[in-house]
C-alpha cells in the first residue's frame, strides 16, 4: 500500500538487495574480524560454520568474548551450509517472484477485463475523410498493460429489431424528443425505444412519440424522497428538497431509482432479447445505428462501459469524495467511465443493474455513504469497475465504439469560445453558430479540433467515421444549435449513408 505502481517494484527490489547485501556483507565482516582476533586461520574447516553462526546470531556472540562450543560447530557445519543455501535461494526467489507480481500489476486494484480494441482492427468505414492515419493509433491496452483476457463476444448477431434503448426522459419538450429519438430513427433503427416520462406529458410529445413507434413508462413521482431527513457522510441532515425519487422507489434518488425502473420495463419487455443501451436522454443524439455499429465493430460484448476523455481520470471529485467517503478507498488515475451510457446483452445489463442496485442499498443504509449528491451513481458505478465487481465487463476505449462520450473536449471548446467571445464583446450563448462561416451551418467547429466532418457536421470517432451516439452534447453551448435545428428541420439527413446525389443535393446545402 506503501507504493502505488508497479515501476516502484524495481525500485523496491534494487534497494532491497542492496540494504541484504550491505547487512550480511557487514555481519560476515564482523564475524570474521572477531574470529581474526582470536586468531581462528582461515583455512581452518569450522571457519565457514562459525561465520555463519556468528552472522546469524549477531547478538548473542558479537560483543562478546565468548566462542561458539566446537563441539556445536562440528556437529552443525554441514547442517548449518544447506540450510543456508536453502534460505539463500529459497529467499532470491521469493523476492524475484514477488517483485515480477508487483511489476505486472496495474496502477490500481484488480481490473475485470481490459479496455477492448480488439488489437486494434476495429473495421473502418470511408464515410467520411479520416482525422487520424488509423483506429490502431490507440493502444489496444488497458492502462498500459497489454491484455490477452478479451470479454467473449456474443456468438449471434444482434437483430436491432430485438434490441432496445432505454432513457428516463421525465419533463422533457418536444424539442429533445426530436433529438433524441428522431435521430436514432433516421439511422433506419427499428427496434425497441423504451423511454419514462411525466404522467402529464403535452399533446405534441405524445403525438411524437407513438409517431416514432416509442414504448411509454409513465412515471410518478413522490410527494417527498424517504431517503429525506437522514445525517450524511459530513454529519450534517441531507436536505434532499431539490431531490426527485420515483413513487415505486422513494428510497432512492432519481439517478439510482431509475436502474430499479430499467429492470422492471426490460422485464416487462419480453421481446428485447439481445443488444440493449441504457443512456441518457437529454444530452444525446444519434448518428447511426449503435447496435448495427457494435456488430460492425466486433463490439457484442455482456457488458460494455465506455470510456470518457483520456484525461478524465477517477481523482475527479465526483467519484474521489463519495468513495473515499465511503469505502475509506482511492479509485485513483484510473479512466473516468460514464455511467449514463452503458450496452449490453439482455443477460449482462440486467447484471450490471442488480451489482448496481445491490451497492445502492449498501450506500443510503450507511452515514458515510449518503452523500448529499445526485450523481454519485457515477461514482459508484466507476468504483464497481475498478474493483472487478461486475461480471463479464469490458471497457470501450474513448471515440473508438458505438458511444462517444464528448463531453470533456466539448466543455473545452466552449469555455474557448466563450473567452474569445468575451474579448469581441460578444456574448457567445445568444449566437446560434459561432464559428459557423459563410451560411456553410455543416462545419460548426473549426478543423483544428478534429472532432465533426465538415461537410456533414457529425461528430466522428478516432477512424474518421460516425459516431453512433454522442452523449454530453450540452456541454457545446450554443456552438451546435443551429446544426441541431437543421438537422431536425431536414430529417436528420446524414444518419444514413447517403448516395452522391442526396449529399450534393441543394436542399442540404
Amino acid at each position: 500500500k506503501l507504493f502505488h505502481n508497479g515501476h516502484n517494484a524495481t525500485v523496491i527490489l534494487f534497494v532491497g538487495t542492496i540494504l541484504l547485501t550491505g547487512a550480511n556483507k557487514f555481519l560476515c565482516f564482523r564475524a570474521q574480524s572477531w574470529l581474526t582476533n582470536h586468531k581462528i586461520r582461515k583455512n581452518n574447516l569450522n571457519y565457514l560454520s562459525l561465520t555463519v553462526i556468528m552472522a546469524t546470531n549477531p547478538f548473542r556472540y558479537h560483543g562478546s568474548s565468548k566462542l561458539p562450543p566446537s563441539s556445536s560447530i562440528v556437529a552443525e557445519s554441514p547442517r548449518l551450509r544447506t540450510q543456508l543455501l536453502g534460505v539463500i535461494s529459497s529467499s532470491i526467489t521469493f523476492i524475484l517472484l514477488y517483485s515480477l507480481r508487483w511489476a505486472s500489476r496495474d496502477t490500481d486494484p484488480p481490473i475485470h477485463m481490459e479496455s477492448t480494441l480488439l488489437r486494434g482492427e476495429i473495421k473502418k468505414k470511408s464515410y467520411f475523410p479520416v482525422y487520424r492515419s488509423s483506429i490502431s493509433d490507440v493502444e489496444p491496452t488497458l492502462h498500459g498493460i497489454l491484455r490477452k483476457d478479451v470479454p467473449s463476444i456474443i456468438s449471434s448477431v444482434w437483430n436491432p429489431s430485438q434490441c432496445a434503448v432505454l432513457g428516463l426522459a421525465y419533463g422533457y419538450g418536444l424539442w429533445t424528443f426530436r433529438d433524441f429519438v428522431g435521430s436514432l430513427r433516421a439511422t433506419g433503427y427499428n427496434g425497441y425505444i423504451i423511454l419514462g416520462i411525466s404522467p402529464n406529458p403535452g399533446e405534441d410529445v405524445l403525438d411524437y412519440l407513438e409517431h416514432q413507434n416509442v414504448t411509454v413508462k409513465y412515471v410518478e413521482m413522490a410527494n417527498r424522497c424517504t431517503y429525506n431527513g437522514t445525517i450524511g457522510y459530513d454529519g450534517r441532515v441531507i436536505n434532499t428538497k431539490d431531490w426527485n425519487c420515483a413513487k415505486k422507489y422513494p428510497d432512492y434518488k432519481i439517478t439510482w431509482g431509475r436502474f430499479k425502473l430499467y429492470e422492471d420495463w426490460l422485464k416487462e419487455e419480453v421481446g428485447v432479447t439481445d443488444g440493449i443501451m441504457l443512456t441518457d436522454v437529454r444530452d444525446a443524439y444519434f448518428q447511426r445505428d449503435p447496435f448495427v455499429a457494435a456488430v460492425e465493430l466486433d463490439m457484442q460484448h455482456p457488458l460494455m462501459l465506455f470510456e470518457e476523455h483520456p484525461d478524465m481520470k477517477n481523482t475527479h471529485w465526483l467519484t474521489d469524495i463519495p468513495v473515499s467517503s465511503c469505502k475509506k478507498y482511492k479509485v485513483g488515475e484510473t479512466q473516468v467511465l460514464c455511467s449514463g451510457s452503458v450496452m449490453g446483452s439482455r443477460e449482462g445489463i440486467l447484471g450490471y443493474i442488480e451489482t448496481m442496485v445491490e451497492e445502492f442499498d449498501l450506500w443510503k443504509t450507511q452515514q458515510n455513504c449518503r452523500i448529499d449528491m445526485p450523481g454519485d451513481d457515477q461514482s459508484i458505478h466507476n468504483y464497481l469497475y475498478y474493483t472487478n465487481r461486475f461480471k463479464n465487463a469490458t471497457t470501450i476505449p474513448h471515440r473508438t465504439g458505438p458511444i462517444h462520450v464528448v463531453g470533456y473536449q466539448a466543455s473545452l471548446i466552449w469555455n474557448e469560445a466563450e473567452a474569445e467571445g468575451k474579448a469581441k464583446n460578444i456574448t457567445v450563448w445568444e449566437v446560434d453558430s459561432y464559428y459557423v462561416r459563410n451560411d456553410k451551418w455543416q462545419d460548426w467547429l473549426p478543423g483544428e479540433h478534429g472532432l465533426i466532418d465538415p461537410t456533414t457536421g457529425l461528430i466522428v470517432n478516432l477512424d474518421g467515421s460516425p459516431s453512433p451516439q454522442v452523449h454530453q452534447v450540452d456541454r457545446f453551448g450554443s456552438l451546435n444549435r443551429q446544426w441541431l435545428r437543421k438537422m431536425n428541420e431536414l430529417g436528420w439527413p446524414y444518419n444514413t449513408i447517403p448516395s452522391p446525389s442526396k449529399a450534393n443535393s441543394s436542399l442540404l446545402t
